[in-house]
Formats: structure tokens, C-alpha cells, sequence
């Protein structure tokens, strides 16, 4: 689960770094729109490209880490499932064992006070 939450984290942390990219390549186009350099702009609209696609791969990144933390979730909540499952089959063999116990203790008692009364006669 850790490590799912991890990889959800880092591409995140992508996802925002190619964010900024993308604004940084916006601002330049701007700026070469507004100086008039056309040679500025095409490389500017090319690096806006080169951006956005960076930020669709780390979306796509996100959605990944994000299937992964759900599947880590359910994995997580099927184990629990399994563990209190597991706690009560342990107090079900609590119980036989106690009984089992007791039924020896009355059985062990019964057996003494038998032999207690051959000994008496």
C-alpha cells in the first residue's frame, strides 16, 4: 500500500513539474507573440507541445498509481476480512479447547471421587 501511495506521490509530483512546463512554455509564446519573432514563436509552440504531452503522460501516470492505491485498498480490506475470520475460528477453538478442559477436570473428578469411595469400603 506504501508503495502504491509512493508512486501516486512522485507522479503527482510529475504531473505538477510538467504543469509548470507548460506554463513557462505559454508565457514565451506569449512574449514571442508580442515581440513579433516568428521564429521565437514556432519554437515556443513546439515547446508548448513537447509540455502538454508531458503532462498527459503524467496524468496518465496518476490514473495508473491511483488504480494501484484502490487495488492496495481492497487487497488491504480482503486481508483484514480474512484476519477477523481467522480471530474468530481462534476464540470458536478457545471455547472447544475450555470445554474440553472442563469436561476433563469433571471427568478426572468423577474418576477420583469413584476410586476415593472403592478405597473407603
Amino acid at each position: 500500500m506504501t508503495t502504491a501511495r509512493r508512486q501516486l506521490q512522485l507522479a503527482l509530483g510529475q504531473q505538477a513539474s510538467a504543469q509548470k512546463q507548460v506554463d513557462m512554455a505559454l508565457e514565451d509564446l506569449r512574449k514571442a507573440k508580442q515581440k513579433g519573432d516568428e521564429q521565437k514563436v514556432e519554437k515556443a509552440k513546439k515547446e508548448l507541445e513537447k509540455a502538454e504531452e508531458k503532462v498527459e503522460k503524467a496524468e496518465e501516470k496518476v490514473e495508473k498509481a491511483e488504480e494501484k492505491v484502490k487495488e492496495a485498498q481492497k487487497e488491504v480490506k480482503e486481508a483484514e476480512a480474512k484476519v477477523e475470520t481467522a480471530e474468530e475460528k481462534v476464540k470458536e477453538a478457545q471455547k472447544e479447547v475450555k470445554a474440553q478442559q472442563e469436561k476433563a477436570i469433571r471427568c478426572t473428578a468423577s474418576v477420583l471421587s469413584q476410586f476415593s469411595r472403592k478405597m473407603q469400603k
